[in-house]
């Protein structure tokens, strides 16, 4: 991957040749590198098992006294996802004094997790791709000093169920292929087609990052000069083609397109409406397996906080943001919701999305929202069941299950009323993903050994729960609870098409709508991906939209909303932010980086 990186950043530079003073902004390093090892990577630090020593960082409350008038600030963030707390923990790095407010009451986004009668359960990160000496590892690695270790989930670390059968998906390219010939001997051709244009996408697709690195209006000139498409139409062909079309290219099999899709819920789209490029990316992304943060998603949330803080700065929770602050056309600070508190700083970054920020935080400019490339992405339905028994008791693996239906039947469940569903029947939902988080972690196992917890998702229309919008969580009525259980009905009849043997072994059980979701993550429609990841979102035009500049000079956007969904893709969108804030090229801090991990472990092998 690093070499088409390379190779796309070599043909950058030398379309910008003569220019290279105008371009001197493509390879810039101002002030600090990020990226700098620390001393402390060799520091050890046993990991903090104590819940109240836990929230004394995860959940530090905002009040006035929390920051003081004459703090000199160099940034605040408002959002504390991933992508926030990757920017402002690279700022940090980088000798920045930064401010992250968070409206929940406790930080981290979809890292966070939370505990109900001893239980654990996370809420968004549910397995992370390739974590041994990856792109994602060595800058979370970097990130952290090392603090942050990760457990593998099993070789076969999904399995697909569609049309009555399983079909496991497993760690390794050539296995992943093996194993599908064996299910498909007759579409052998098929399969390595299907490999083959992955891989066109796939070795093509790092350009689509390195484009949004570059400063905004020499994009804006690639992109209406058609260069971007003469250099790079490899990508943006498949791009701006669905799952679906570039699988009809290839099989007529539909058991076949179905397995080859299961993964779709990863970014949110069923096959005839999510971009192919995104597909072929997540599917890059656990091609050599999948891991767990070890301790859990809130161990991300604690090490990026930790880091935060070692710089001066600070993460607060229900510290809910009520506007950008704007003066003489710039932004300088925030408007606390919650006391009317001024918050200054020449820097103020949004993880708060895309829809978020232009309509509510910054009302002036919301006439963006009808140009943003695509709608928001979709919402879903959760359970969360904490079962007696351990993992080991209970017969449970560290793999993640997804009950695949066609897109004929998702889209008919999506046609349903409120009414319809809350009659009950015999129909299932389509498109469910099980987990067993505490099969995942060791820690989690060592806090709970007779006890286990497990999450089930399934999407599902915002329009269903929009009448209960404005009332307040818990007191939504007799109606809402109604709509609320049959769907977590539904979830664990999934659970136990799975696992029949848990039928009686539940011990707690409660369910989660798209108005939770609206509600912790504080998304407009209980989005959990963000803007959508339809073709729309993957046009050299999109490109130019979704970035972290703003029309604001000093406000900037960060998280997956810049350049995809998930851990990774929020990660990235925040390295991305970090470096038009820094006004730094930290991407070639990261070739750097990695060229020096390399070179000391070829050096090590070859001692041994």
């Amino acid at each position: 991957m690093w070499n088409y990186l390379l190779y796309a950043a070599a043909m950058v530079g030398a379309f910008a040749g003569f220019l290279a003073l105008m371009f001197k902004p493509l390879w810039q390093r101002k002030g600090k590198n990020p990226f700098e090892k620390h001393a402390r990577e060799d520091e050890i630090e046993p990991m903090m098992m104590d819940h109240a020593e836990r929230d004394k960082v995860l959940k530090k409350l905002y009040t006035k006294a929390s920051v003081k008038e004459d703090d000199k600030l160099d940034a605040v963030v408002i959002g504390s996802g991933i992508g926030g707390l990757t920017t402002a923990a690279l700022m940090a790095r980088a000798g920045k004094k930064v401010l992250v407010l968070e409206q929940h009451d406790v930080a981290g986004g979809c890292c966070h997790a939370f505990f109900e009668n001893g239980y654990e359960f996370d809420t968004g990160i549910h397995y992370v791709g390739t974590c041994e000496r990856s792109f994602i590892r060595r800058i979370v690695d970097r990130i952290t000093d090392k603090k942050l270790g990760w457990t593998p989930l099993d070789d076969t670390y999904d399995v697909a169920l569609v049309g009555g059968k399983s079909y496991n998906i497993v760690k390794g390219r050539k296995a992943r292929r093996d194993e599908l010939v064996k299910h498909f001997p007759k579409e052998e051709k098929a399969i390595d087609k299907f490999f083959e244009t992955f891989k066109k996408t796939k070795n093509s697709g790092p350009i689509y990052l390195v484009l949004k690195t570059l400063p905004k209006w020499f994009l804006s000139i690639l992109v209406k000069t058609g260069v971007v498409n003469l250099l790079w139409g490899e990508y943006f062909k498949y791009a701006t083609m669905t799952l679906s079309e570039v699988m009809d290219s290839i099989t007529d099999n539909e058991e076949l397109k179905n397995v080859l899709g299961y993964c779709s819920g990863d970014y949110g789209n069923i096959p005839s409406e999510g971009s192919f490029a995104i597909h072929a990316s997540v599917w890059d992304h656990f091609v050599d397996g999948a891991a767990y943060p070890t301790g859990g998603s809130s161990e991300i949330v604690m090490q990026f906080v930790k880091q935060i803080r070692k710089g001066g700065g600070d993460v607060l929770v229900k510290a809910l943001v009520k506007e950008v602050l704007v003066e003489n056309g710039r932004a300088v600070g925030v408007v606390m919701n919650k006391d009317g508190r001024e918050i200054r700083a020449p820097i103020v970054i949004s993880d708060a999305g895309f829809t978020n920020t232009y309509k509510t935080l910054c009302p002036q400019l919301s006439h963006m929202i009808d140009e943003a490339p695509t709608k928001q992405g979709p919402t879903c339905v959760c359970l969360f069941a904490g079962l007696k028994g351990g993992k080991e008791e209970l017969g449970l693996t560290a793999q993640n299950w997804w009950s695949i239906k066609s897109d004929a039947e998702c889209k008919a469940f999506r046609n349903m009323s409120a009414e319809e569903v809350m009659a009950g029947g015999d129909w299932e939902l389509p498109g469910v993903f099980v987990s067993f988080p505490s099969t995942k972690d060791p820690v989690a196992q060592a806090r709970k050994p007779d006890g286990s917890s497990c999450t089930a998702i399934a999407f599902t229309p915002y329009e269903w729960f929009e009448g209960w919008q404005s009332e307040r969580i818990h007191s939504r009525g007799t109606d809402y609870e109604a709509l609320k259980g049959v769907l977590t009905s539904k979830l664990w009849e999934a659970v136990l098409r799975v696992k029949p043997e848990l039928k009686d072994k539940v011990d707690y059980m409660d369910g989660a709508t798209p108005l939770t979701c609206k509600f912790y993550y504080n998304s407009p429609k209980g989005e959990i991906y963000g803007l959508d990841h339809d073709p729309k979102r993957f046009t050299p035009e999109a490109m130019i939209a979704l970035r972290p500049e703003t029309p604001i000079p000093g406000l900037f956007l960060t998280g997956q909303d810049i350049l995809s969904a998930g851990f990774a893709g929020a990660l990235v969108g925040g390295i991305i932010a970090s470096g038009v804030v820094l006004e730094r090229n930290v991407m070639l801090d990261i070739f750097a980086m990695v060229k020096e991990e390399k070179k000391k472990e070829a050096a090590a092998k070859k001692k041994e």
